[in-house]
């Protein structure tokens, strides 16, 4: 097909079909929320937690007219929360605003919503991604790694059980890199650098990026990438004087809309973020492209203390992070096996999804989504890179996000973005983009088939992940036992304060009507405080305990399972700084001994949780759940009270024993009742069961006795 044929194909065209890979990607996503077991359309207790529940309840406030207050006791009893000043209300605003507008009153449950909202902002990632291909290569090429990054596993991480800033203001900054991105290509100035088309898309990317830093915390330091990734296209573009015209008028655009909304929303000006160090490196990029001598240097020197001047706010309400990254590169991204010599910072935010991906996670995510970068790959070996700015700083991106991706594993569905657009570039030829085109769409099948079976026996990444992946000893507390304790505090709680681990507090606060002391928000120094002195008495006596509860009016305690049995670098007792038990200890008795207690009174149980009347003497308590048993753990005690438990074991024979009764449920669900019988004994034989489970079992063996029973009398 010769050029003039190919020009008549529409530009809208493409865009059509660009449209149907974000629709396939929200339906995908949107399947994969709802198949969850935690999801049930009648009922939202249970389905976001963490951060997700603290953000979803205040979206529900919203919806159903509620005023959030400007200080939330309830988030953070008694002191309160700061809302809207050391958190923003943004994605929760507009949540509200477009239920209201859809429907009129918002729908009940309001979760099922929110989980479809979540999926259409991924398909305007997809959007975003093309806009972005368009930039970098041609419109076939585009349209596939749209299609790559909408159907990848990685990408759907950031809507499953998600309802968190970054779901949010990730489309918003994929967004506005693509429209810097257009600002710089070629293709968007018409003759004149300053040119409309230019300055528009500009405007349009740092007007995107101001509503992502003001609705997330993190967006400050993609500002750095940015900034930093610019700089890589200036230095790239050095000697092209309309290149370096197009390059300042983006760094212009973006400090401009980011003064307005560091001085215009309360969020930013309670951290003055306009003498932050991520808006400060902004301002110093844009006086070397523009100065030099002298003056370069005065400002560069003012600008550097201005940013010693803001180091102590700075460390207030991000010293967490600083800490973290830090300690990472001190201890090779690898935990001590000693809690102490991490800060107390890094031990409460080296976990989850701030921990470094594992090797079986990274052959996971990115197996063969990887493959989509090999293009580049190979360019750069046989030959200089492009010299193109919206190139230069698509790379820049792809290299830090890749380093980035390697501390904290939160960053994979970033480099994921970058990663589909790696391979694209202008100049090819036809036929070679037809080549790209069709490879980026097959990894997009294969990607897709993935993604909706992830546990499917074809996907044959899952086996070499699985043999990458060392075997965990971290409990899980199951989603039928956390509703059970949100259920009894909806019914019996009587809207107490509640004592609970910062992770479990914020689906306490989001489910049911009792206050919680913690939140799991550490953007405040004073939370991060809190939330160790929590943890201190946790692991001291009971009398120190009972100081911490009394002193922030706790009339309620949620004990979780997880508090002695986690012996992980990721557990509690890792963040408390504690490698050895006591009997003394309070997390011990609440566990264990409970009619040792005198301060504390058990009023419910479940396989994951304890509630505890604070102030209240104890009573004497049979262990009838055999994960409070302190036999089936192999106890050793030492002494001055020292107690060792066989944790790991007692975890990896429970999660045996679960697994034997999975398999029991879909033996007797596909009508083989004898092999579920069998099954059941099994699992016993690894680990006691509870009264319901036993119950279980007696029902099914007199079900199949029945009939033996009806021929020997004949």
């Amino acid at each position: 097909m010769t050029d003039q044929k190919r020009a008549k194909i529409p530009g809208w065209t493409y865009l059509v079909m660009a449209v149907t890979a974000a629709m396939l990607s929200i339906h995908l996503h949107a399947r994969q929320s709802v198949m969850l077991p935690s999801y049930n359309p009648a009922d939202d207790t249970g389905y976001f937690q963490a951060e997700d529940a603290l953000q979803y309840r205040y979206a529900r406030m919203l919806a159903n007219g509620e005023a959030v207050p400007f200080i939330d006791t309830r988030a953070q009893y008694p002191e309160g929360l700061k809302v809207g000043r050391e958190i923003s209300l943004w994605m929760e605003q507009v949540t509200a605003f477009t239920s209201r507008v859809l429907y009129g009153s918002p729908p009940r449950p309001y979760h099922t919503f929110v989980i479809f909202l979540v999926c259409v902002l991924s398909g305007v990632s997809v959007l975003a991604c093309y806009l972005l291909g368009l930039s970098l290569g041609e419109p076939p090429a585009a349209l596939a790694a749209a299609l790559l990054f909408g159907v990848c596993w990685i990408g759907s991480t950031l809507t499953t059980a998600a309802y968190g800033f970054q779901t949010f203001a990730l489309p918003l900054l994929f967004f506005a890199v693509a429209a810097l991105a257009a600002a710089l290509s070629e293709g968007s100035a018409r003759p004149g650098a300053w040119s409309p088309p230019a300055a528009a898309w500009a405007a349009a990317g740092g007007a995107a990026l101001a509503i992502a830093l003001v609705s997330w915390h993190f967006t400050r330091f993609f500002l750095v990438s940015l900034w930093l990734a610019l700089a890589y296209a200036a230095w790239r573009s050095r000697g092209d004087e309309p290149a370096l015209k197009r390059l300042r008028l983006c760094v212009c655009a973006l400090l401009v809309s980011c003064a307005a909304a560091g001085l215009g929303t309360a969020v930013l000006r309670e951290t003055a973020f306009v003498a932050s160090p991520a808006f400060l490196l902004g301002c110093s990029l844009l006086a070397c492209l523009t100065l030099r001598g002298r003056r370069l240097a005065s400002l560069l020197l003012l600008f550097g203390l201005a940013a010693l001047w803001q180091a102590g706010r700075e460390s207030a309400s991000y010293g967490h992070v600083y800490s973290l990254l830090w300690d990472k590169l001190r201890f090779a991204l690898v935990k001590p096996a000693d809690p102490l010599k991490l800060s107390q910072e890094a031990r409460l935010l080296w976990t989850g999804p701030f921990d470094s991906p594992q090797l079986g996670y990274l052959v996971f995510s990115f197996l063969p989504l990887a493959l989509a970068g090999a293009p580049r790959v190979w360019r750069f070996i046989k030959g200089p890179p492009v010299k193109e700015p919206a190139g230069a700083l698509c790379d820049a991106l792809l290299l830090i996000y890749a380093v980035g991706t390697v501390l904290v594993r939160r960053l994979a569905p970033v480099l994921a973005f970058f990663i589909c657009l790696a391979s694209l570039r202008r100049g090819g030829g036809r036929s070679n983009t037809i080549r790209l085109a069709a490879g980026l769409a097959a990894l997009a099948f294969f990607e897709s088939l993935k993604t909706a079976a992830p546990q499917s026996p074809l996907n044959l990444v899952m086996p070499l992940a699985a043999y990458l992946t060392p075997a965990g000893g971290q409990p899980e507390v199951s989603i039928v036992d956390e509703r059970s304790m949100l259920e009894w505090l909806r019914r019996h709680g009587e809207a107490r304060p509640v004592a609970a681990g910062f992770g479990v507090s914020a689906a306490v606060l989001a489910y049911t009507p009792s206050p919680v002391l913690l939140q799991p928000k550490f953007e405040s120094a004073a939370i991060r405080g809190k939330s160790a002195e929590y943890l201190r008495a946790l692991y001291s006596d009971e009398d120190a305990f009972l100081a911490f509860c009394r002193k922030y009016g706790a009339k309620l305690f949620v004990y979780c399972v997880v508090g002695v049995l986690d012996e992980t670098a990721d557990g509690s007792r890792y963040m408390a700084g504690t490698t050895v038990l006591n009997e003394s200890m309070a997390a011990v008795r609440f566990h264990f001994f409970p009619e040792k207690l005198r301060h504390f009174r058990l009023l419910y149980e479940d396989n994951g949780f304890r509630i505890f009347a604070v102030g209240e003497p104890g009573a004497a308590h049979a262990a009838r759940r055999p994960v409070y048993d302190l036999a089936l753990f192999a106890p050793r005690r030492a002494e001055g009270g020292r107690l060792t438990i066989d944790a790991a074991g007692a975890v990896r024979r429970m999660g045996d024993s679960e697994h034997k009764l999975l398999l029991a449920g879909i033996y007797f669900r596909t009508g083989r009742p004898e092999k579920a019988l069998a099954l059941y004994e099994e699992a016993f034989s690894i680990w006691p069961p509870d009264e319901r489970l036993k119950l279980n079992y007696d029902r099914l063996r007199s079900a199949l006795k029945a009939p033996e029973t009806r021929r020997a009398a004949r």
